[in-house]
């Protein structure tokens, strides 16, 4: 998971082992990724709910 902690930036660096969160802040997207997680979500359909 990548993330940008500036308040004004997009993190999409994405060289295939990260997954961008895009303009989430690192809060937000640790618990989009948690919530991905426990559903029981494989990495593909994670990359999927920070595709924006």
């Amino acid at each position: 998971m990548l993330s940008s902690r500036t308040g004004s930036g997009y993190a999409i660096k994405d060289d295939g082992d990260s997954i961008p969160a895009g303009l989430l802040n690192p809060q937000k997207a640790r618990i989009l990724l948690q919530l991905g997680l426990a559903s029981g979500l494989d990495a593909a359909a994670i990359r999927t709910l920070f595709a924006f």
